[in-house]
C-alpha cells in the first residue's frame, strides 16, 4: 500500500466474518511461534507472509511478542506445548 489507513480504521471497514477469520489465522501463528520458536523476522515475513513494509507497521507490539514468547521459552515458562496443529 502505498498510504496506509489507520490500521484501527481497516479493522473497523473489515465485515464481523472477515475480522473473526483474520483473527484465527493469527493465532494460530503464533501458537506456530510458540511452539516453533524464531525471531521477530521470520514471524513476520515467514510465519505470517508479509513483505519488508510490515516491519515498522508491526513494531513494536510484534517484536515485544516475538521476544516474549522467546523468553517464556527460554526459561521453561511455558512448558510443554503440544504443536501438532501448527
Amino acid at each position: 500500500m502505498e498510504e496506509m489507513k489507520e490500521v484501527e480504521e481497516v479493522w473497523e471497514e473489515l465485515t464481523y466474518d472477515q475480522r473473526l477469520a483474520a483473527t484465527a489465522v493469527v493465532f494460530k501463528k503464533i501458537w506456530a511461534h510458540m511452539c516453533k520458536g524464531g525471531t521477530y523476522r521470520f514471524l513476520i515475513y515467514d510465519r505470517l507472509g508479509f513483505d519488508m513494509d510490515a516491519y515498522s507497521v508491526l513494531f513494536p507490539e510484534g517484536l515485544n511478542i516475538s521476544n516474549f514468547i522467546s523468553e517464556a521459552n527460554s526459561s521453561g515458562v511455558l512448558g510443554d506445548k503440544d504443536d501438532s496443529d501448527t
